[in-house]
């Protein structure tokens, strides 16, 4: 049997055979009536046959989910009103994790739909409840054998003891979720077993509510109150659509367990606490559960790979420069004629003999001395030339900031990062009003996607030589910073969006050297990025912008690497420098805020190379009490007051900067009553040292 497809019109008309043809709808009706077991043999036909199978996905896939009562929405618990890329592909994992529990000796990486859906031996099922044949849990796991089905029926059970499984069980709850009610600690010593549609608590005597030392725990569809789920390795444990209430998830010296679509509220500790370094000890789901980890991860690099290429098709062919298209443009067509540089060192020779003020305007005898120098640069006037770039031009490219696209393929380095970090993976969860969201010490690994984290103390925080790969989360109204990374910590923290947090967005310090790429941090109450006490860091490709204090904060020995970022609109500086801080900071666009484009003070001494800094209420570079600094081959631009402030005989290091058309003069010198200016705002020069 082989299909012909054809165009007729809009209409897409598929054949059976070569004399007939069916129109795509009524072959939707007809594949509407068959069974998912039915489906699966269609697929395994041809190819032809299972390409059918893609215009039945949003109807009969999508009907065949939703007839599993317990099965929550693909993308709950964050926005269910987004459908799944595939239904099918949400029905499989969804049918596949259910039972892997029970089936942890086969590779699921090789299975079929047939395979998958073979029929197996009939488990005996017990029944809990009134008027049943057990009335409590104890006596139904006393009559258990292995990979028996006990059904508890709604009600609540005061259990108040500590079961210790010794066989692979299963645990079910009958009717709608939060009819059952188990009030019991589970210690479990078999080898695997599965509790789903049950409402847990911890009994009175214990704070557990599950204990996992050596075997695997997978959980569905369940809420968790008033207690800890415990994880040791080698256990390991896959939490699923779950809820936790005032309750939590320790795992220690785990190498893998996956918690994913759940959510959590309410924690007097972290909803997530990750310890201890990653153990080679092994159980039986770890192959399985590594790949469906590194599958997670391949999907969220893949999915974004694709809207960036489906985004640059349909870009304009007039987009903005880059920062390093601007400045070489700006150095090939911007060279001062030797007449013009002759005239200005005679100003500043001038000056240097005639102290003035010219900042805040002198008194009114020295009114002859300002049209002394009136004269020279009304000569000034009269020079020009013929490779001055067009300054309106060059304003126009540096205000209009694009926002840097999540591309991880620009940089091989993040990669190897997420190859190295394993552990616990924890995705497209919530996490709000609790004490805080992810905890990760003690040279503990996990890696974080797609989780949605608010209204906590803290966000994430990762210490002691943490490992952590934190990737398109959402972390936003933490009453204290959003991500701290601190003690050694390490790992890749990648096209978040970080805001209206009350402190840092993201807070780096004491040894910790994170790489910081892509993410939009805004909004903040103070400033976007602190990095302090010996912390170091890449900071590359950041969208940083309307946070009250500096978009990135260096201070205390603070040495990180800040390049490529847009820093724009904030209300304090684009980037501080404080207190005996370090670092080279190149190639960023920093513009439109409302202090210096960058503020050097304090005995920093900061490498400043190859940045836009325009358009900016106050100086372009202030250099303040003993900040010391190299600043090399800048552009500097549009700014309302100074292009270089510098004040209190500081000797910083300037060569090959590019200064124009600010509010005030190029290079300010300010010591004591003595101020040097070197050079008139209508021009572009180039400096070439100082």
């Amino acid at each position: 049997m082989s299909l012909i497809s054809t165009k007729t019109g809009s209409s897409l008309r598929i054949a059976p055979d070569q004399g007939t043809s069916l129109p795509i709808e009524i072959w939707q009706i007809i594949l509407r009536h068959l069974k998912a077991r039915d489906l699966c043999h269609i697929c395994c036909v041809c190819q032809q046959w299972r390409d059918v199978m893609l215009y039945v996905d949003s109807t009969r896939w999508k009907e065949l989910y939703s007839l599993c009562t317990d099965w929550k929405h693909p993308n709950w618990p964050l926005d269910t009103t987004i459908e799944p890329s595939s239904w099918k592909d949400a029905y499989r994992d969804q049918y596949l994790a259910n039972r892997f529990w029970q089936n942890g000796s086969k590779d699921f990486q090789y299975m079929t739909c047939l395979t998958v859906l073979k029929r197996t031996k009939m488990k005996r099922v017990i029944n809990v409840g009134p008027g049943e044949e057990h009335e409590s849990l104890r006596s139904a796991l006393n009559v258990a054998n292995d990979y028996d089905q006990i059904c508890v029926h709604p009600g609540i059970y005061d259990e108040q003891f500590e079961m210790s499984s010794k066989i692979p069980f299963e645990i079910i709850g009958c009717g709608e979720l939060g009819s059952v009610i188990l009030v019991v600690c589970i210690e479990q010593i078999a080898t695997t077993g599965r509790l789903n549609n049950l409402v847990l608590r911890a009994p009175w005597f214990t704070s557990f509510i599950l204990k996992i030392r050596s075997g695997f725990i997978q959980i569905d569809n369940c809420i968790l109150e008033d207690g800890m789920l415990y994880i040791q390795n080698p256990g390991s444990c896959h939490v699923r659509f779950s809820s936790f209430r005032h309750a939590s998830i320790i795992l220690q010296h785990v190498n893998a367990s996956i918690i994913e679509n759940c959510e959590f509220c309410q924690s007097d500790t972290a909803d997530i606490i990750v310890e201890g370094h990653v153990k080679e000890e092994k159980n039986w789901t770890f192959s399985y559960l590594q790949r469906l980890t590194e599958r997670f991860v391949d999907a969220i690099i893949e999915t974004n790979s694709e809207s960036i290429e489906m985004s640059q098709t349909y870009e304009s062919d007039d987009k903005v420069s880059n920062i390093s298209d601007i400045m070489e443009d700006n150095r090939d067509s911007c060279h001062v004629m030797n007449g013009m540089i002759e005239k200005m060192s005679s100003v500043g020779d001038w000056v240097k003999s005639n102290p003035i003020d010219y900042r805040h305007g002198g008194s009114a005898e020295d009114e002859s001395s300002q049209e002394s120098i009136s004269d020279v640069l009304q000569d000034l006037d009269s020079i020009t030339d013929p490779g001055m770039p067009n300054i309106s031009y060059l304003n126009n490219k540096l205000s209009d900031v694009k926002p840097l696209k999540f591309d991880l393929r620009k940089n091989s380095a993040p990669f190897g990062l997420l190859q190295q970090i394993k552990g616990c993976l924890i995705h497209h969860c919530r996490m709000t009003y609790s004490k805080g969201g992810v905890m990760v010490s003690l040279q503990g690994e996990a890696i974080i996607l797609e989780c949605d984290i608010s209204n906590v103390s803290y966000g994430i925080r990762c210490i002691q030589n943490a490992q952590v790969t934190i990737l398109k989360n959402k972390i936003h109204h933490c009453r204290t910073s959003g991500i701290f990374m601190r003690l050694a910590s390490q790992g890749l923290i990648a096209g978040n969006d970080i805001y209206c947090n009350l402190e840092a967005g993201i807070d780096v310090r004491k040894n910790a050297d994170p790489v910081i790429q892509y993410n939009k941090i805004h909004n903040g109450k103070r400033s976007g990025i602190v990095v302090l006490g010996s912390g170091r860091g890449h900071i590359q490709f950041n969208d940083i912008y309307e946070n009250k204090e500096a978009g990135i904060y260096v201070l205390y020995g603070g040495n990180p690497l800040i390049s490529g970022n847009n820093i724009y609109n904030g209300q304090a500086a684009g980037i501080a420098v404080n207190e005996g801080g370090k670092g080279l900071i190149t190639e960023n666009n920093i513009t439109c805020n409302q202090w210096g484009g960058i503020d050097i003070r304090h005995d920093a001494n900061p490498i400043i190379q190859d940045n836009l800094i325009s358009n900016g209420s106050g100086d372009g570079i202030v250099i303040g009490e003993r900040g010391i600094g190299c600043l090399q081959n800048n552009v500097i631009s549009g700014n309302a007051g100074c292009g270089i402030w510098i004040m209190n005989g500081n000797k910083p290091y300037l060569n090959g900067n590019q200064i124009s058309c600010n509010g005030d003069c190029g290079i300010m010198l300010v010591d004591k009553s003595v101020s040097i200016q070197s050079n008139y705002t209508k021009y572009m020069i180039t400096n070439m040292s100082f």
